[in-house]
């Protein structure tokens, strides 16, 4: 994992250069996907920016988090598709947010909803190449990624909720040191984290 440098934020990659922190990414998967919100969506506010999908990461685990490409689930065209493999991979997907679905009556886990960053698709499209656009396609148990703003804090939470306390928890570290350019990183190192030892 490649480590930060000095006060840039965890979006700017190419400034990464030897600061304490790590960058990382967390996959999981659509709870619920935008179909499933859609009476909720009808009856937002003006203003308000509609609910793309629901992910099964607790939101305090991602807070200012950034969806990223580089997980394709189903074939959703080529034109969306080549822009999230080989060296396009895990490239940021700008105009949409990661926040808390506390904002849902119905909701008893603290998980993350994926929304616009402003009130709606025109405002927040970016006019990238379509990366803003395929999260319009994602379906419910779809995988995807996200870069979390503090990789230690989200690893430490992990670590420290109650339901992995029966399991070791295994984390992988990625490297495309001596890589072919395009091709995908290769596993460096693994760590296994046992609450109970």
């Amino acid at each position: 994992m490649e480590p930060m440098h000095g006060d840039v934020t965890p979006y700017n990659v190419n400034e990464f250069r030897g600061q304490q922190s790590a960058l990382g990414y967390v996959h999981t998967s659509i709870s619920k996907a935008r179909d499933d919100f859609q009476s909720i969506n009808e009856n937002l506010q003006n203003g308000s920016s509609p609910i793309l999908a629901e992910i099964d990461v607790p939101f305090s685990f991602v807070e200012n988090a950034k969806l990223v490409m580089g997980i394709n689930n189903h074939h959703v065209g080529s034109y969306y598709w080549a822009r999230s493999t080989g060296m396009g991979a895990a490239m940021e997907a700008p105009g949409i947010k990661v926040c808390s679905n506390a904002i849902l009556e119905d909701s008893n886990d603290p998980l993350s909803l994926l929304r616009w960053e402003k009130t709606g698709y025109l405002d927040s499209n970016s006019n990238d190449g379509k990366r803003s656009e395929w999260v319009n396609f994602v379906r419910k148990g779809d995988l995807v990624q996200i870069l979390p703003e503090n990789l230690e804090n989200c690893l430490m939470k992990v670590i420290e909720r109650e339901n992995n306390s029966k399991h070791p928890i295994d984390i992988f570290g990625f490297s495309a040191k001596g890589r072919p350019l395009g091709s995908e990183p290769a596993v460096c190192c693994r760590y296994s984290y046992n609450v109970n030892k």
